[in-house]
């Protein structure tokens, strides 16, 4: 089962060490990008699920499905990423939560801004300028993650000490 798991990560890393040997070696080696990108397609199939389940199975409006979908994904957003993808271990759920929850404002507003700017000022469509946002504000996030909210030396003992 585990060759299932690392088979994107090993093909991942692969062309990121070939073709960006730079952020590579600063950033990705240690295979948390390609965990990244498997737990965040994780996360937006889960944000599609649910409301799918919110809006179709339990006939909520589709606003209100939408927001307690992206809510939904939040939460296990959250803590894939922070136990699978960056190994996250300790008693700081509260302060990389509020990060966590900021960073992803943030991402929302740049995601709305580049996807408008996209399509309404460079005229692309609709889907390639979501998916082309999707890309960079992934990027962003991932660093952002890896940097910020889950960086290593965040890691508590068992007594939450540092």
């Amino acid at each position: 089962m585990s060759s299932i798991f690392n088979a994107p990560s090993d093909f991942t890393n692969r062309l990121l060490k070939r073709f960006l040997p730079r952020i590579y070696s600063l950033f990705i080696k240690d295979d948390k990008f390609s965990r990244f990108i498997v737990s965040s397609t994780v996360v937006g199939l889960t944000n599609l699920v649910f409301l799918f389940i919110f809006y179709d199975v339990a006939k909520l409006s589709l606003r209100f499905s939408t927001a307690l979908a992206f809510v939904a994904a939040f939460f296990v957003s959250f803590f894939v990423h922070r136990s699978w993808t960056f190994g996250m271990q300790g008693k700081r759920i509260p302060k990389q939560i509020i990060l966590y929850f900021i960073n992803t404002l943030i991402i929302l507003n740049l995601n709305i801004v580049l996807v408008y700017w996209l399509t309404n000022v460079l005229d692309i469509w609709y889907i390639l300028s979501q998916f082309i946002a999707n890309i960079g504000l992934g990027i962003y996030n991932f660093f952002i993650s890896k940097l910020v909210i889950f960086k290593n030396n965040d890691n508590d003992d068992e007594t939450g000490n540092q």
